[in-house]
């Protein structure tokens, strides 16, 4: 048997896994029950088994209490390490969808509103400046119209960049900020 480099099982995990989430979501409707009706280590170890799906861990829960956690295939497959319940993942944008359902949450119970001012919540947003003018030897600022909403932020029309502080540095700095940065960094930490 041959297991597939971590490359490859992701390039295939796009394509042929179209079927998961309907699997999933049989799993996560049988949280009305008591115990979960299906494990999830039925659901997906047929993916890890057809080198689709490299490795996984399910949580299913109820409002009062975690059901099952469960762990298939592997951390690293090279290394043959098995996946443990513990594992962590970095997931990047998907973690977008579930701020924002987090936080529409509490747009329903009545703890937010999505025309608050984002600095409301998180102060380090007092004070914004927006772009007017930039070339080569400056960048021109000035007070935005109105603070940032969350439902800007939601939207993503806030003109809040994508990239952080220090890429945005290095258009304006140019070559050598981040190493520059990760030196000073080095020298604080000393």
């Amino acid at each position: 048997m041959r297991i597939q480099t971590s490359k490859s099982v992701l390039a295939n995990t796009r394509i042929k896994m179209k079927n998961l989430p309907i699997l999933l979501s049989l799993l996560i409707t049988s949280t009305v029950f008591a115990e979960p009706i299906i494990s999830s280590t039925t659901i997906l170890q047929p993916f890890v088994d057809k080198h689709e799906l490299a490795g996984a861990v399910a949580l299913v829960a109820n409002k009062d209490r975690v059901l099952s956690v469960e762990s298939v295939g592997f951390k690293d497959i090279d290394a043959r390490n098995k996946m443990s319940n513990d594992a962590m993942f970095w997931i990047a944008s998907q973690s977008k969808g579930m701020t924002a359902t987090a936080v529409l949450m509490l747009v329903d119970q009545g703890e937010i509103s999505l025309n608050d001012p984002v600095e409301k919540y998180l102060p380090e947003f007092r004070n914004q400046m927006v772009v007017v003018e930039r070339n080569d030897n400056h960048i021109l600022l000035r007070k935005p119209d109105h603070p940032i909403t969350i439902r800007e932020v939601l939207s993503h029309v806030s003109g809040l960049p994508f990239k952080s502080a220090i890429e945005v540095d290095a258009r304006f700095y140019g070559e050598g900020i981040f190493e520059r940065y990760h030196k000073s960094r080095a020298e604080v930490k000393q």
